[in-house]
């Protein structure tokens, strides 16, 4: 009896564990997709930045001041994400 009793509680912890650590998976997954979202988000923006500064550029034919490709990589390396080229410097 006794060791029907040990071998429900031990049946009975490791269920918990497993439930805990199916909780924290699950939080850090939903974490996972709230950046991605955010930085979707923000590469929208940045990518209606530079429809907004192309159409600009196609209305004046001059190219806008500042250094775009530069602005590109330091957008890109902020978050971790790799650049193909090297900035104009």
């Amino acid at each position: 009896m006794l060791a029907a009793r040990a071998s429900r509680l031990l049946r009975f912890t490791l269920l918990c564990r497993r439930l805990h650590k199916l909780a924290e998976a699950r939080a850090k997954i939903e974490a996972r997709a709230k950046e991605r979202e955010r930085f979707a988000c923000e590469r929208a923006e940045y990518e209606a930045k530079l429809a907004v500064r192309e159409a600009r550029m196609a209305a004046t034919g001059k190219k806008p001041s500042g250094i775009a490709r530069r602005q590109a990589y330091v957008f890109l390396r902020r978050r971790g994400r790799p650049f193909d080229g090297a900035p104009a410097i």
